[in-house]
């Protein structure tokens, strides 16, 4: 209870910070922090035989996906084909670490690598899509 309220005491006034004073690339900073701690978080609570490499991907995948959605400048210069790469890269690395570790005592569950995509694909680019803009309402999603 005492970390939770310390995260709070913590976190919310940071918060504001971001998002009132900071330049807008601070809230993508802290977004993409939110959703690779979030997606160890999903990791570690639902996955099993997670690899600290598996929980590298994920987390990357996470913040690239933040990344493309959030930096439209950015990506518009590099193009929407690197990320949907790296989105394929990512989930056939995760098939293949689950072939090859198969029926080992540390194999990578399919299961597993089912919440590995919800946690590097869909939760970050869901949190984004589903929330408002504070800074400019006109090129929110909402």
């Amino acid at each position: 209870m005492k970390q939770r309220l310390l995260v709070a005491a913590i976190g919310v006034p940071l918060l504001i910070v971001v998002l009132v004073i900071l330049p807008p690339v601070a809230a993508w900073i802290l977004t993409a922090a939110i959703a690779a701690a979030a997606a160890w978080e999903l990791l570690h609570t639902a996955g099993k035989h997670v690899t600290p490499l598996v929980y590298a991907l994920t987390m990357l995948m996470a913040v690239l996906t933040v990344a493309y959605i959030s930096m439209d400048g950015w990506w518009a210069a590099v193009g929407d084909r690197l990320y949907f790469a790296c989105a394929y890269v990512f989930v056939a690395a995760l098939f293949l670490i689950a072939v090859v570790t198969h029926g080992k005592e540390t194999a990578l569950p399919f299961a597993t690598v089912a919440v590995c995509i919800v946690g590097g694909l869909l939760f970050p680019a869901c949190l984004l899509y589903t929330s408002t803009s504070p800074r400019d309402p006109k090129t929110s999603r909402m």
